[in-house]
């Protein structure tokens, strides 16, 4: 490839693999291209001097594009060692652009998958001195994910997307009342309506004993019911999640270790 030609936004979205919503973000961070006009009365071209481009890159982009810039530059394999970028030319993870919070939040999570497959061909390829530096931009990664993670569930909480399971169960608890005292309260106001129909009336006393009785039976039959299916679910959770947890740990731990 000619370092000389310029490469349109599509050749270069090619030779390091990302998307047009990162090379947007790109373009407002400031990496080096110039407009030039179609011709034709449309939108202006974007075009980018490939040195300068992936230069740019390799110092302010995820480690995944950093390293197809950087085997780009140097005509290697972006997979070998030898394309791994150095410590001084890994950007901050912790510094925040103006992305936004839950876009930024996206951005590293896939950042951080991207650094921890790199981590496993580092592994495989028996690259100690690679892994050791990819470790250590994992570790940071993964801090950096843990605070806009905590970050993002705040945000989501203040403006109303999610709620504490405390106040959920609290607002429960009062629809459940609600339900209860007006389940038990029908003896109480049917019977003035079932009366005037009775040949017996003296029997009405019995007949609203009965009626509460079915009542109180029905609420006592649903909450079983729903503690059985909440035992359920908490067993099938912890299940799934000790699993989860076991297989997550030994994967980490054989990636990093």
């Amino acid at each position: 490839m000619s370092k000389t030609k310029p490469l349109t936004a599509a050749a270069l979205k090619t030779l390091v693999k990302v998307s047009e919503a990162t090379l947007s973000r790109w373009i407002k961070k400031g990496i080096p291209h110039q407009r030039a006009p179609t011709g034709r009365g449309g939108a202006p071209m974007l075009l980018f001097k490939l040195d300068d481009a992936l230069e740019w890159i390799e110092m302010n982009a995820s480690t995944g594009a950093a390293t197809m810039a950087r085997a780009a530059r140097s005509g290697k394999d972006a997979n070998t060692p030898e394309a791994i970028p150095t410590a001084a030319e890994l950007p901050n993870v912790d510094e925040l652009d103006g992305e936004g919070l839950l876009e930024c939040l996206a951005r590293l999570q896939r950042t951080e998958r991207e650094t921890y497959q790199l981590l496993q061909r580092l592994k495989r390829a028996g690259d100690v001195s690679g892994v050791r530096l990819v470790s250590e931009r994992y570790v940071a990664e993964c801090r950096a994910l843990s605070a806009i993670e905590q970050a993002s569930l705040n945000y989501r909480l203040r403006i109303g997307e999610l709620a504490r399971v405390s106040d959920m169960e609290s607002a429960y608890m009062r629809v459940l009342v609600s339900v209860k005292n007006a389940v038990l309260g029908i003896p109480a106001n049917i019977m003035p309506l079932i009366i005037p129909h009775l040949r017996r009336p003296e029997s009405a006393h019995e007949i609203s004993r009965l009626l509460d009785a079915r009542c109180r039976d029905a609420l006592r039959s649903a909450a079983e019911r729903g503690r059985a299916e909440r035992a359920a679910r908490e067993a099938g959770a912890t299940g799934k999640g000790k699993g989860k947890s076991a297989s997550r740990g030994v994967e980490r731990q054989d990636g990093t270790g």
